[in-house]
């Protein structure tokens, strides 16, 4: 039987459709088409500290400035890092090196350097100057109060900055300065409110922290709720202050940030991370250990027939 189709049977060639050319959009010509910006594959792994994701929302992704800093954590870090101070090991004896290693057994001492008028040293001028200068070192000279050497005072200032991140001491003049009319006083830094501040006075100034600045950040005086030292407890939220001029005040700090006006404690990382957190263990591991003391257990055998049972 013959297969009626074949499949070599010649298929008819198709027809092309002709080419028509179109005109170019008239809004388009003479602009060039820039492909879309995509960011490098490179800088997308780069700085992993900056990433924002659900692991990192927690972490603070915007920077604040010196003052919102001191305003908000200052009062709250001097506080526990003097807790620390009375109760953990730790800190003591980082306290206790910081007056050791900063101040020393004698302290800051004077080297006189006065001339002649042909350029030696004055031998004889110095060495009166330095015994001056030891003399008024002594307590019931160098201290309005008469208890604290001028070593003592700097182991105090060194102490301060260490615990509360800052030192102010008062330059006093005068009669009630003692017998050499010169004398030191060692202020509470906590006694200048941080929590004060005013702005925008019709003179420029302003008070940030307590302390009275010109418009381009210099002292000008610092405001004491108090310097009496009958007065035993802080007081808060007032507006009656003693102002001092700025020139009577030697106030020591380390600045960590640009425009930062107050000191922050240097213990401030190791209060949380290591003394607080080690205290807490530690008094935990020593209740266990003292509990597991106290308990006792005792093996006692007994006779039942022909049988001996551990109880």
């Amino acid at each position: 039987m013959a297969w009626p189709f074949s499949s070599r049977a010649a298929v008819a060639p198709l027809r092309s459709e002709p080419k028509v050319s179109r005109a170019p959009d008239p809004s388009s010509v003479g602009v060039p088409q820039l492909a879309p910006r995509r960011t490098p594959t490179v800088a997308l792994r780069m700085f992993d500290a900056g990433q924002t994701d659900r692991l990192t929302s927690s972490w603070p992704s915007a920077p604040m400035p010196a003052d919102f800093i001191v305003r908000r954590h200052q009062r709250v870090l001097v506080a526990r890092s003097r807790e620390q101070a009375a109760n953990n090991d730790y800190m003591r004896g980082f306290l206790r090196m910081v007056r050791q290693n900063i101040v020393g057994p004698q302290g800051i001492r004077l080297q006189a350097q006065s001339r002649g008028t042909g350029g030696k040293l004055d031998t004889r001028a110095n060495d009166a100057i330095e015994a001056a200068f030891v003399e008024w070192s002594r307590s019931e000279n160098c201290d309005v109060s008469g208890k604290r050497s001028f070593r003592v005072i700097q182991g105090a200032a060194a102490t301060a900055a260490a615990r509360d991140g800052e030192f102010i001491i008062r330059e006093v003049w005068g009669p009630d300065a003692g017998p050499w009319g010169y004398a030191l006083h060692i202020l509470d830094p906590q006694r200048c409110p941080v929590d004060y501040d005013e702005d925008y006075r019709r003179d420029g100034s302003f008070v940030r922290h307590g302390v009275e600045f010109n418009k381009f950040g210099r002292p000008l005086a610092y405001l004491f709720t108090t310097t009496d030292e009958r007065e035993a407890d802080y007081v808060y939220g007032g507006r009656s202050f003693q102002r001092i001029p700025a020139s009577e005040i030697i106030h020591g700090f380390v600045e960590d940030f640009i425009g930062q006006k107050r000191g922050l404690p240097w213990s401030a990382t190791g209060v949380c991370q290591r003394s607080c957190h080690s205290s807490s263990f530690s008094g935990r591991a020593f209740f266990v250990a003292a509990h597991g003391a106290s308990s006792a257990s005792f093996v006692v055998e007994r006779v039942v027939g022909p049988m001996v049972i551990a109880a």
